[in-house]
Order: structure tokens, then sequence, then C-alpha cells
């Protein structure tokens, strides 16, 4: 119980720190507030400031709501004695981050109390790099995905040339799933997901009965891998800041099911075990909260037992070291996400 409340303090603390509106500012020149009824002028990014204003203060701030920051970068404006405020530069939420990043510049139109001083002087290329808006990343990211997939490993040699043909027929499939990722940094996030490898197939055989009369049948399979685990995502941004290159690893539960039926008989195979993923991709951005993307899906694992349940027999086989069974698997996807 402890242990939980812990856990969710934590949760709540990351969620507060991480979302909540971000200010950072740097002191120009120092000038007295202004009184409760003076006003700030706002000025957007195409607005000119007034001969002969002077530069305060440069703010940045990060946050969920445009106007809120505007507000807070208003309350700076006048703590630092300035009555104009010059909204430079504002990157709206897009695939990189669900926040709005905004960046101003606190005037004084009247330089009068300079008192005759020289006007603060500061070097462009400081001033601009430090209006640089930096992508600060805080959020949900909701993705679905599906696509072809090889199965790995060997294939017996004991098999008859229909049965191996049937096993690599089996190698083929295709691929669903979904995840959902809480990004605490632009370039790092962590979550949770889910992926299943779907292939059927189906042979038609012969056999010979007890009395010597040749019968026609099917052999046919169902067979489903399928992984959930938690996952850490790593992230960069392109320069554009529209498009993305990530990279996850997932270490989670891999379960192995397979229907089949030869003949008259029919019954399942079941198996568990570990899994570890392997995942990178690019996604490409169509507006300020969606992206479409491709990736590709690495996922190794191994069966070192299996439950038999037919109807003629069941129960559990343990297979030695030459016989583990392979259900490493690769893929190639196509998917969308949600940024939220």
């Amino acid at each position: 119980m402890k242990k939980g409340i812990i856990y969710s303090l934590f949760l709540g603390f990351l969620a507060f720190a991480g979302c909540s509106p971000k200010v950072t500012t740097t002191l120009i020149k120092a000038k007295p507030p202004l009184e409760p009824e003076e006003e700030v002028a706002t000025l957007q990014a195409s607005e000119s400031v007034p001969d002969g204003a002077v530069v305060l203060e440069a703010i940045k701030l990060t946050g969920k709501d445009y106007q809120e920051l505007v507000g807070m970068a208003t309350e700076k404006a006048r703590d630092a004695g300035g009555d104009i405020l010059k909204i430079t530069g504002h990157l709206e939420p897009d695939i990189a981050s669900p926040k709005h990043r905004v960046s101003a510049l606190v005037f004084a139109a009247d330089s009068s109390f300079l008192q005759g001083t020289k006007a603060p002087s500061v070097p462009a290329d400081e001033l601009a790099s430090w209006m640089n808006l930096r992508r600060e990343s805080c959020g949900w990211h909701f993705a679905a995905q599906g696509g072809v997939v090889y199965r790995l490993g060997r294939i017996a040699n004991n098999l008859s040339n229909v049965e191996k043909q049937h096993v690599k027929n089996m190698r083929w499939g295709f691929s669903y799933g979904a995840d959902v990722s809480y990004f605490v940094h632009e370039n790092f996030g962590v979550g949770i997901k889910f992926h299943n490898f779907h292939s059927e197939d189906s042979i038609p055989i012969s056999t010979v009965d007890p009395s010597g009369a040749i019968l026609n049948g099917v052999e046919e399979d169902k067979m489903d891998i399928y992984f959930i685990g938690p996952i850490a995502t790593f992230r960069l941004a392109s320069k554009n800041r529209a498009n993305a290159f990530f990279a996850r690893v997932g270490i989670g539960f891999e379960g192995y099911y397979d229907y089949g039926r030869v003949m008259d008989i029919t019954g399942t195979i079941k198996g568990r075990t570990a899994g570890i993923l392997y995942e990178a991709g690019y996604d490409f951005g169509i507006s300020k909260h969606l992206s479409v993307g491709a990736n590709i899906t690495y996922l190794i694992g191994f069966l070192t037992g299996v439950d038999v349940n037919t109807n003629q027999q069941s129960g559990h086989i343990d297979l030695d070291k030459n016989n583990i069974e392979n259900i490493s698997h690769i893929g190639l996807n196509i998917g969308l996400r949600y940024n939220l």
C-alpha cells in the first residue's frame, strides 16, 4: 500500500514538473515595476517597436495554453517595468511537442529612466541565441500500426517436402498492434506496447488407413505470436521539427498460440516466454497532433516447453536444447500516431 502511494505521488510530481507552464527570463536592464494602473501593450512579431524604446528583458515560455503564456509574459513585463511586450516567436504544438513555445522581449517606450546613462547593449548573436525556442516535449503519444512479418528460425530436416512448404508458408503473415507512451522529455518516453503476429495456411494431405484405403484431408494451422510489455523510446526530431526518427526497446511477455487440424484431429499448442523487442522508424507529421510513419520491428523469443491439447490427448512437453522453438520474427509496419 505504501509503495503504491509513493508511486502515485511520483507520477503526479512527474506530470506536474513536466507539464506545468515553464518561464525563463534574462534581465538586460533594471527598471522599477509598473504601477497597477499602467498598461502593457502587446505587439506581435510583425509589428514594430516605437523608435527609442529600450530592451529590458527577454522571456521564453512553454505551456499548453497560449493565452495563459501571454498573460504570464505580460506580468513578467510589468515586474520588469516594461510597458511594451513584443512576441518574437511562437511554435505551436506539433509532432515533437504538445506544447506552445513562446519567446518575447520586454521594452520601455520611455528611455528617460536611463538618466543620461548609455542604453544597454546586448550582442545580437547572444540575444538571438537566447531567444531561440527550445522544444520541450511532455505528453501522451498513442499509436496503432500494422504490416507484414517474416518468422525466423530453421526448418526441421525430418519433414516431407509438402510439410516443409507448409512451414515456409506459415513463416509469412501480418501484424497489428498499438502502443502508448508518455514523453517526459523531447527525446525520451516510456510506455507499454502490444504486438501480434498472425499467420495461417492449409495444405491437402493423404493417408492410408489400416484397411489400405486412401483417405484425403487437410492439414491447417492458425498461429498467433503476441507480445505485451513496457517500452522505452528514444526520439530525435528533424530540423524543421515536423518529422522525427525513433528507436525503441522493450522486454515483456511473449506468447504463442497455434490452432491446428490434421484430418479429423484438432487441437492447440500454447507456449510462453520472455520476449525482447527492438524497433526503429520514422514519423512524418501531417498536422499538429497527427503523424504517419514506417518502422521495422524485431522480436526475439524462444520456447523451451509447450502445452498440447487435442481431442485425443493433452499434456506439457519440455523441449530439449536441440528442439527449442524459435518464435523470433521481423516485420515492416506502417502506422498512425496521435500526439496529445
